[in-house]
């Protein structure tokens, strides 16, 4: 039975197949990298340069400069610095220094953590909000610093991760802006980002940052409308700020990016190496690409268990040894073309 009019409490606006709707028009933060409104996840183990690499993303937006090549559209960001904003600031003081960036960019740090999940998105919004009419600036990206300092409750139930992800969806809808979500990678990085798996299901964008010292590598594993790219390597190069009264160089890091190529990583563990030998096997012998499941059953008839047939694909796929081809995934160092 059809509700009364007056039991209506909201009205939805349905997109019709005749309304007007251009296929050209391509929409963007970062061109080919984060989308207008999306959901993003950058992870990546301690130390390997994530929240500088934010930092150099934040910049780019803020003040409309492209970034390694790629357009951006320009407007206010607000990091949120769970973390501490010293830190933060010091990155910042960095690129203005180091890149002579005007400290009139629309780029504001809240100093504290807060807790989404919990209603502290309504706080945030309402501060975005007032920093987007104080600058004459819309709203472009909120950065997380990090998930495990900025959610309420546990990362691992799924009921609180989908607390946290409906705030960031809360974020996204009030303010017009993209969320860009800093996380951290689980024990086993093959497997993504640490905490329950809903995060990823819900992620536009998924990065990952891997190299505890230079070069570093910048990854995509996950892009939901538009086409992954080739990884990017960059460094961190530290900029001195100041003299201590020790006499120490105080320094704070950019990122230097670089056009090399990154090279590939190193299959990770006995299960990795059996699989991806065992590939270079099929591949040679005329087998080009095999599907998720495939991948599975290859490990499985190898003896693995499942999930660790699992893990040894996933683990093949993040250090760039499987890549997205028809029909699957194929290897992207094969030693030779396939015979036969």
């Amino acid at each position: 039975m059809m509700p009364k009019r007056n039991d209506v409490k909201a009205k939805t606006d349905l997109l019709w197949l005749h309304d007007p709707f251009r296929v050209e028009q391509t929409e963007f933060l970062v061109r080919g990298l984060l989308e207008p409104q999306g959901l993003a996840v950058l992870y990546g183990e301690s130390g390997t340069g994530k929240s500088t690499l934010a930092v150099d993303l934040a910049f780019a937006i803020a003040t409309g400069n492209p970034w390694r090549g790629c357009a951006t559209s320009q407007g206010l960001v607000l990091h949120v610095a769970g973390e501490g904003s010293r830190g933060l600031r010091m990155r910042q003081a960095a690129y203005c220094l180091q890149y002579q960036i005007p400290r009139t960019a629309p780029y504001a740090v809240m100093p504290k953590a807060i807790a989404l999940g919990a209603d502290a998105e309504l706080e945030l919004v309402d501060c975005i909000a007032q920093a987007s009419v104080d600058m004459r600036v819309s709203p472009r990206l909120v950065i997380v610093d990090t998930l495990a300092r900025c959610m309420a409750g546990d990362e691992n139930s799924g009921q609180d991760m989908g607390a946290f992800i409906k705030a960031c969806d809360y974020i996204r809808e009030c303010t017009g802006a993209a969320v860009l979500v800093i996380h951290h990678a689980g024990k086993d990085v093959a497997r993504g980002a640490r905490g329950h798996s809903s995060l990823r299901a819900a992620a536009d964008t998924e990065l990952l940052v891997e190299g505890w010292g230079n070069p570093r590598t910048l990854k995509v594993t996950k892009q939901r409308d538009i086409e992954l790219i080739e990884p990017m390597v960059f460094d961190l190069e530290p900029v001195k700020l100041a003299v201590d009264e020790t006499g120490t160089n105080v320094t704070a890091c950019v990122v230097k990016h670089s056009d090399a190529r990154p090279a590939p990583s190193k299959p990770s563990g006995k299960q990795q190496a059996t699989l991806l030998a065992e590939l270079e096997r099929r591949y040679q012998a005329g087998e080009v690409a095999w599907t998720d499941s495939e991948l599975r059953t290859i490990g499985r008839d190898l003896d693995m268990h499942k999930a660790s047939a699992r893990s040894a694909s996933l683990g093949l796929h993040s250090a760039g040894y499987l890549v997205p081809s028809v029909g699957g995934s194929t290897l992207k160092y094969a030693p030779t073309g396939p015979q036969g």
